[in-house]
């Protein structure tokens, strides 16, 4: 190896160390943690987690290195004295890429060698969506997106005078380039190729890409190594005094106006120092919640969900970095010190530094907050990535590293976190207040930062906040849970407890759980099977229901079809009321019936009302009579009523004799994981609240349709109630009767 390039090799080799060993530590942190949460729980979506570090590490290190690299050292004056020696400038730009290259490849087998570790450990079966990623195809495609992502950074770092706007750049960059990507591969794959020249032509695009990737970042490092020169290395020194030699002098105008104060004059100059990199982050911001008010949560696509996981992770770190932006400036240009020097308050610095930014990220959050039907998870993410990067910028020596150690602070505040919610769900948000120890700490810095003596003892104190946040957060939580729990009902329990049931209730186990097979056994009492449903015999009671749900939903629009579709509601109708009766004499399950028979009532009539009232597709005279039977076979109002209330005082006093998981009309009740008996006693008191609420409310109409519903706090992992439809009044029977004596039925 050269002698020159090995020297420049150690010096950018020693300039990323700390990148280097921050993203290797933090890796190999992140996976301990992961760990400790499998032998914890044993889920299999902690093993799943695995995969995302796998991906997010080495890719933070191909983010990072090309600021640090360029950016970092043209703010330390490293870069302008390699100008001043004689060395050409494409070996320093050599020099920097195999640094590079090499970081991220070391990152990606610690990451590579960690998941298999855990994936081999575990015995895990990853999912569908993660096994592609796993093959040698995905690999290099993986591989691929980090080198694009690693020389993109390069011809930004070297475009750019600073490394924050690179690194802000970085994403749209990577969004046109990946798109523009995609856009050949649709290009070459829409025609046919009988002779194999597609696939010719594909491999020398594709190399060609590689190669013009790799030499781009030598356009502006000339720019920016062979010609950017200083005017006073170039030109000869002029005989005119310069302005710096000479005394200030104030004007009329200046001296006869008034200085303006402190704080004024402190958040004049945060205006001019943050508000292009916040401009530019706020609208990146703005993408990303117009992204996410559009997108389907819920989609099956493998795409979709990997743009959706995208979308919300681009917004928590577009947050990040603005937390960043707060001391930034400051920090590069050693302005603290001044600050120090002339005493200012250190209360106006910290507050007019933040100014910008809170407002900043207080919009972006809102925003989210409004577009996910007030979700407070991604809201939470981006409030305590915000504090994440408020805290870096003060605590790291070297600036540019706190927009890459921000991120990995917020993952690991997330994955010592996790072990809390993994039985909470849709708590996620509550690690937002992990953020008020983590601002505190930036506050009591202000001294240390001011001053810039960071050592051990920061270090210290900053785990120690960084501690305080994790553990504020399960004490936020439980004292928010716990204070919400609802009074106790002693009086409305005794009446309960003394209400008399039907005589065959005492052989109804309580722990047994709702079925289709038990719920449709008074009917098939009645009509054995098989029964045939669409030309096709059925012998099981699940199966019979799905068919005939199925017959009637997605029915024929000519007449056998329609004549099938009365007949499929006509079952559906029949047997919920013989359950209803069934259930009176205390031979069902009350479950069964609060589970399966008011929302095949309601498929049945509605469909029923869809089929009549249709003018595209008119009802023949062949399904009138087949109509009128499936409306007679329908339950009364009265009975109804009448069951559905006997059916909830049975499942209450049911749910008081289960052991074990707690679960009510077949939804399980949330009972959290930690704490068991103030967990219960929760438990119980919501339910006992949930059922006096339904029993007391008065019926509504009979001819509106309703839908009573439970206080949400019963329920795990969702905030979908359990419905009980009741008052799917006669209305609709009568407009249906109606309706086919209008048309001469």
């Amino acid at each position: 190896m050269n002698v020159a390039l090995r020297h420049l090799v150690w010096k950018d080799a020693r300039s990323i160390a700390s990148l280097v060993a921050v993203i290797l530590a933090g890796t190999l942190t992140f996976q301990l943690l992961l760990w400790a949460l499998i032998l914890m729980f044993g889920e299999q979506s902690n093993v799943n987690l695995a995969v995302p570090l796998w991906i997010l590490m080495p890719n933070l290190m191909a983010i990072g290195a090309p600021p640090m690299l360029v950016g970092s050292e043209e703010e330390s004056g490293t870069l302008g004295w390699l100008r001043t020696l004689p060395l050409p400038w494409p070996l320093i730009v050599v020099s920097k890429s195999l640094v590079a290259v090499a970081a991220v490849i070391l990152s990606w087998l610690l990451s590579s060698l960690l998941l298999w570790m855990t994936v081999s450990m575990w015995d895990a079966q990853l999912p569908i969506t993660v096994e592609p990623m796993l093959t040698g195809d995905g690999i290099l495609a993986l591989a691929f997106f980090s080198f694009q992502l690693l020389f993109a950074g390069f011809f930004l770092a070297y475009s750019c005078q600073s490394p924050i706007l690179s690194l802000i750049l970085v994403l749209p960059t990577m969004i046109g380039l990946m798109t523009a990507v995609d856009a050949m591969g649709r290009l070459l794959s829409v025609y046919p190729d009988p002779s194999g020249l597609w696939g010719a032509m594909r491999i020398m695009t594709i190399v060609a890409y590689v190669v013009a990737l790799v030499a781009a970042q030598f356009l502006p490092a000339c720019w920016r190594l062979a010609f950017h020169r200083s005017t006073r290395d170039l030109n000869p020194p002029s005989r005119r005094p310069s302005r710096r030699t000479q005394p200030y002098t104030s004007t009329v105008l200046l001296s006869a106006a008034s200085r303006p104060g402190t704080w004024r004059a402190l958040l004049w100059q945060a205006w001019r120092q943050q508000s292009r990199p916040l401009m530019g982050l706020s609208i990146i911001a703005g993408f990303c919640i117009l992204r996410i008010s559009t997108q389907t949560w819920n989609s099956p696509s493998v795409s979709d969900s990997f743009a959706n996981f995208a979308t919300a992770a681009m917004l928590t770190l577009t947050c990040t970095w603005m937390g960043c932006l707060g001391f930034y400036s400051d920090s590069i240009s050693r302005r603290h010190f001044f600050f120090a020097d002339r005493g200012f308050p250190t209360r106006e610095v910290w507050c007019s530094r933040l100014v910008l930014p809170i407002l900043a990220v207080t919009l972006a959050t809102f925003g989210v907050f409004m577009v996910t039907n007030e979700d407070r998870s991604i809201s939470g993410f981006c409030i305590l990535g915000f504090a994440c990067g408020v805290l870096s910028s003060m605590w790291m020596t070297r600036s540019a590293l706190a927009f890459l150690i921000s991120p990995a602070l917020l993952v690991g505040i997330l994955l010592a976190t996790t072990a809390l919610f993994e039985p909470y769900g849709q708590y996620f948000g509550y690690v937002a207040v992990a953020a008020l120890p983590l601002l505190i700490a930036s506050w009591r810095l202000m001294d240390v930062w001011l001053k810039h003596t960071q050592g051990w003892m920061t270090q210290l104190r900053v785990a120690g906040f960084v501690l305080l946040g994790i553990l504020l957060v399960p004490v936020t939580f439980f004292t928010a849970r716990y204070s919400m729990m609802p009074e106790p009902l002693p009086q409305w329990r005794t009446t309960m407890l003394a209400q008399p049931m039907p005589k065959a209730f005492g052989e109804i186990s309580p722990n047994r759980e709702p079925t289709v097979a038990q719920y449709l056994k008074p009917w098939l009492a009645t009509h054995p099977l098989p029964i045939k449903v669409e030309g096709g015999l059925v012998d099981r009671a699940n199966l019979l229901r799905q068919q005939t749900e199925r017959a009637l939903v997605s029915h024929r629009y000519d007449t056998q079809g329609m004549v099938d579709a009365a007949r499929s509601a006509q079952r559906m109708l029949e047997w919920a009321k013989a359950a209803r009766l069934a259930l009176l004499k205390g031979e069902m399950n009350p479950a069964n019936l609060l589970k399966y028979a008011g929302s095949d009532e309601q498929v049945a009539i509605s469909q029923l009302y869809n089929l009549v009232m249709s003018d595209v597709h008119p009802v023949p005279s062949e399904a009138a009579a087949p109509i009128r039977d499936a409306l007679n076979a329908m339950a009364s109002e009265d009975l109804r009523e009448e069951s559905w209330r006997v059916a909830l005082a049975m499942e209450w006093r049911l749910y008081q004799s289960r052991r074990g998981s707690k679960w009510l009309a077949g939804e399980s009740v949330d009972v959290g994981y930690w704490f068991p008996r103030l967990e219960k006693i929760r438990a119980d008191r919501n339910v006992d609240w949930a059922v006096h609420s339904l029993l007391d409310t008065p019926m509504p109409e009979v001819s509106d349709p309703h839908t009573w519903s439970a206080d949400p706090r019963l329920y795990s992992h969702s905030n979908t109630p359990i419905d009980f439809d009741v008052g799917y009044g006669p209305k609709y029977k009568s407009d249906i009767e109606e309706e086919l004596k209008r048309r001469g039925f």
